[in-house]
């Protein structure tokens, strides 16, 4: 499943970014657009830009990014 292989909970990331609950982290793939990675999630893209604050204009995601998305099911965050 795509959307559990790639989804963490803190990114590796100098400012160390705790997802809130019900959220993880997304590691964009190449290939990967707003609309996909939404449709993985079972949300929409609005979602998605909302959460991080990505405006209309900006439609470009690169390999690597990471992304909030939300993730119903909460056995992702056992540790």
């Amino acid at each position: 499943n795509k959307s559990e292989a790639n989804i963490i909970q803190n990114p590796e990331d100098p400012d160390e970014i705790i997802a809130p609950e019900g959220h993880g982290f997304y590691q964009v793939s190449s290939g990967d657009t707003l609309h996909s990675i939404a449709v993985s999630f079972g949300t929409d893209t609005d979602n998605l830009r909302k959460l991080n604050k990505i405006s209309n204009s900006e439609s470009s995601l690169k390999v690597g990014d990471y992304i909030l998305v939300p993730v119903p099911d909460e056995s992702l965050y056992e540790s």
